[in-house]
C-alpha cells in the first residue's frame, strides 16, 4: 500500500495523518499529522453537506504539508452505520458475507437495499468441538458512502478504503501489548465508543449516543463568557475546569444571573449522569457475563481527553481508576509527526484505519471492479486459447517439416557411405579421439560451471525474507551479502545454510551491520562465505561426462 492519507471528519474538527503501511510484520509510520477546523454546518452525522468548502477548507490544511500520496482511508463516525454481533459456523473469508446474506433478516431490522453489507472477524472459537465465528455485521447506507467518494474525486484523492471509527479504534487498540482484560471509552463530539479488549479479542463494544458536543452546547446555551459556537466553547473546555473543582462553581453563578439559570445547571448534570450511568452499566454488564475475567484497567481516548477535569469527574462518579493513553507501541512515530506527538489519543480513529478497513464501496464501483476483472479474465483466457491453438498448429507443422529433413538426410548419408572395410578403421581413431577430447573436458569443468543450478537451489531452501545482494563465486567457495529484518532472522539464515551440507562443508560470516532503512526499520547486512563440500558439483558434472562416454561406446560397438 506504501503511503497512505488517513481521514477523520469531525463535526468541530479534522484529522489528517500520513502513514506509511509496512508489510512483513513492521510497524506502520507515522510522518505528518494535522488538525483542522471542521467548517460550520458542513458536517451532519457523517454527511459532508457542503463538500465545496469542506474541500476548500481541507485544501489550504494540507498544503504546505507536501504530502507524497493521494491515495486516502476515510474513517468514518455516523450513527446511520448499523453493527451487530453475530455468530455463525466457520467457513472460509470469501464465504462470511454470503452467509450473512442468506441469513440477513434475522440481524437487521430493515431492508438492505439501500445499503452496503461488510463485516468484521472478531474471534474464533469452539462450542462442543465445532468451529465458530464470532462476526461484527455492519451496514452503512450507500448514500453515505458515495457522500465521500464525491468528496474524493473532488479533491483528487483515490479512495484506497473507507472504514468505521469503531473497527478503526479496534483494530489499533488489538496491538497494544496490554495484559488482561482492559476497557477503552473513547468520548468522539456525538457518540462514545465503549470497546472491552480481552488478549486481542474484542469481548464487548458499544455506542452510546452522547459526546462531548452535549458539554458543547451547553456552553452555548448558557452564553458562559459570551460562548457563542461550538468552536469557541471547545477553546473555553480545554482551557477550564468547568466540570470537576471549584471552577464548576463559577458557572453555576454566572449562569444563575439569567432567569433559567437553575434548569439550566440540572440540564448540564443529568446530560452527564445519563452519560456516565450509561458508561457504568456496559462495564457492569461486561462484568456480570464474565465473571473470571476481571476488568483491568479502563483507559479514556478520543476528544474527551481533551476538556478539562472530564477525567476526574468520570473517575469520581463511577468510583473507577481512570487513565490517559500515554502511547501506542504498535505505530512508530517519526519526528515530522507533529500534532499526534503532544497529542496521539486524538488520532486513535485515524490511525487504526490502515490495518484491516472494513472497505465499505458503493454497488455501482464494486460491480465495475467486478466487470473489469471478468473481462480481464476473458481476455485472458481466450489469449489462452488462440495461443494454444497456434502451438499445436505450430508444433505439427515442425514434425512435419523435421521428419522430412531427417528423411533426406538419410538419404544423402546412404549415398556418401563409405565401405564396409573402412568402417572399423574410422571408428578405433574415432574413440581415441573421443578418450583425448574427454580427457580434456574433465579438466576443464569446476564449481562454477553449476552455479546457476546453486542460485536454484539456495532459492529453494532459504527463508523467504532474505534479500540477496552481490554473489561472488570461486573455484572453491562462493560469497554473498544478504540483508535480513532482525538478528533472529539472520541466525535462522546461517543455521539453513549450514544444513546444507550436500553442497557446502564450512559458512563463515565476513561482516555483520545493524543499521535502519529510510522508513526507520532495523534491518541487518551480512557478508556470508560458503565453501564447498568435496567439489560435489564437479563430481556429478564429471560422471554426466563418464556417463556420456560410455553410452557412444555403447552405440558404437553394438553397430559394429
Amino acid at each position: 500500500m506504501g503511503r497512505v492519507l488517513c481521514i477523520e471528519i469531525g463535526l468541530q474538527q479534522t484529522k489528517v495523518c500520513e502513514m506509511l503501511v509496512v508489510r512483513r510484520g513492521g510497524k506502520n509510520v507515522i510522518y505528518n499529522c494535522l488538525r483542522f477546523d471542521t467548517p460550520a454546518n458542513s458536517i451532519e452525522d457523517g454527511y459532508i453537506r457542503d463538500k465545496e468548502r469542506f474541500a476548500n477548507a481541507l485544501r489550504e490544511a494540507i498544503k504546505n504539508y507536501h504530502f507524497r500520496t493521494n491515495k486516502v482511508i476515510f474513517t468514518i463516525s455516523s450513527t446511520k452505520i448499523y453493527t451487530k454481533e453475530v455468530v455463525i459456523p466457520y467457513v472460509k473469508e470469501n464465504k462470511i458475507n454470503d452467509v450473512l446474506l442468506t441469513n440477513i433478516t434475522e440481524y437487521l431490522p430493515f431492508g438492505i437495499s439501500d445499503y452496503i453489507i461488510s463485516h468484521s472477524v472478531l474471534e474464533h472459537f469452539k462450542v462442543g468441538g465445532l468451529q465458530k465465528l464470532r462476526i461484527m455485521l455492519l451496514a452503512m447506507p450507500e448514500s453515505l458512502a458515495k457522500n465521500y467518494y464525491s468528496l474524493a474525486e473532488l479533491m483528487g484523492f483515490e479512495i484506497e478504503s473507507l472504514d468505521y471509527s469503531g473497527n478503526s479504534m479496534f483494530q489499533i487498540l488489538r496491538q497494544i501489548n496490554l495484559r488482561g482484560t482492559n476497557a477503552y471509552i473513547q468520548m468522539n463530539e456525538r457518540t462514545t465508543l465503549i470497546s472491552i479488549i480481552n488478549d486481542r479479542d474484542l469481548a464487548l463494544q458499544r455506542t452510546i449516543a452522547y459526546g462531548t458536543n452535549a458539554i458543547v452546547q451547553t456552553l452555548i446555551e448558557s452564553e458562559y463568557k459570551g460562548v457563542k459556537t461550538e468552536l469557541e466553547a471547545m477553546r473555553i473546555l480545554r482551557q477550564e475546569n468547568l466540570l470537576f473543582g471549584s471552577e464548576a462553581s463559577y458557572l453555576k453563578e454566572a449562569i444563575q444571573e439569567r432567569e433559567e439559570s437553575g434548569q439550566m445547571i440540572e440540564t448540564v448534570s443529568e446530560t452527564l449522569t445519563y452519560l456516565i450511568r450509561s458508561i457504568g452499566r456496559v462495564l457492569d454488564y461486561y462484568s456480570s457475563q464474565e465473571e473470571n475475567r476481571a476488568i483491568y484497567q479502563v483507559y479514556l481516548l478520543g476528544t474527551g481527553t481533551e476538556i478539562k477535569g472530564l477525567k476526574e469527574h468520570i473517575k469520581s462518579e463511577l468510583g473507577i481508576n481512570l487513565h490517559l493513553l500515554e502511547q501506542i507501541d504498535a505505530i512508530k512515530v517519526h519526528k515530522t509527526a507533529g500534532d499526534y506527538i503532544n497529542h496521539p489519543n486524538e488520532y486513535i480513529g485515524c490511525i487504526g484505519a490502515v490495518k484491516q478497513p472494513i472497505g465499505f464501496q458503493p454497488k455501482d464501483i464494486t460491480r465495475e471492479k467486478e466487470k473489469k476483472s471478468s473481462v480481464a479474465v476473458s481476455i485472458t483466457i481466450i489469449s489462452a486459447c488462440v495461443i494454444g491453438a497456434l502451438g499445436v498448429y505450430w508444433n505439427g507443422w515442425m514434425l512435419i517439416n523435421d521428419a522430412k529433413n531427417e528423411l533426406k538426410d538419410a538419404n544423402k548419408l546412404l549415398d556418401e557411405l563409405p565401405a564396409l572395410e573402412n568402417i572399423k578403421t574410422s571408428y578405433e581413431e574415432s574413440m581415441a579421439q573421443l578418450s583425448q577430447v574427454y580427457e580434456l573436458s574433465t579438466m576443464t569443468v569446476n564449481n562454477n560451471d553449476a552455479l546457476s543450478r546453486l542460485i536454484d537451489l539456495l532459492e529453494e531452501r532459504l527463508p523467504t525474507l532474505v534479500e540477496v545482494g552481490s554473489i561472488q563465486s570461486g573455484m572453491e567457495s562462493i560469497s554473498f551479502s544478504v540483508t535480513v529484518i532482525n538478528k533472529e532472522a539472520a541466525a535462522n539464515l546461517i543455521l539453513r545454510l549450514e544444513d546444507m551440507k550436500d553442497v557446502f562443508s564450512r559458512v563463515t560470516i565476513s561482516s555483520l551491520d545493524d543499521n535502519e532503512d529510510e522508513a526507520g526499520m532495523n534491518q541487518i547486512k551480512l557478508s556470508i562465505n560458503c565453501f564447498y563440500s568435496k567439489s560435489i558439483l564437479l563430481n556429478q558434472l564429471t560422471s554426466q561426462a563418464e556417463q556420456l562416454l560410455s553410452d557412444v561406446t555403447d552405440s558404437v560397438e553394438t553397430y559394429e
